[in-house]
């Protein structure tokens, strides 16, 4: 953000730079002066790789927090399991619901153990 944030300066320098190197061709200035471009240059793409590399944790932290929310609803809604004869259908129906909404989200707990198979590394 830092670079990104001077990027009009950042683009001064590299043309002013550029001049530079051209006026001075072959003398000591004009290495030195390309040397600290290509640091800048380096700093500039570094920073957005930075940028990019915080963007991406925060949409994996935003799905994390997203299942943890799902999950919670779902064991919060769940009802114990016990009691009456006559209730074993109705919890068996109920614990089969709940697992069957695991198991459907389970491709998506899966992705975010291994981040790596659809693209993030």
């Amino acid at each position: 953000m830092l670079v990104n944030a001077h990027q009009n300066s950042v683009d001064t320098l590299f043309d002013a730079g550029r001049q530079l190197i051209e006026q001075v061709k072959g003398s000591e200035k004009s290495s030195k002066t390309q040397k600290k471009l290509t640091e800048l240059n380096c700093a500039s793409a570094r920073q957005r790789e930075l940028e990019d590399a915080l963007k991406e944790g925060q949409v994996i932290n935003q799905e994390i927090q997203d299942l943890l929310l799902w999950l919670s609803n779902v064991l919060s809604t769940s009802k114990p399991v016990g009691g009456f004869p006559e209730s074993a259908r109705e919890q068996l129906h109920r614990f089969m619901e709940v697992y069957n909404e695991l198991e459907a989200t389970r491709p998506r707990v899966e992705s975010m153990q291994h981040p790596s198979r659809d693209g993030r590394t």
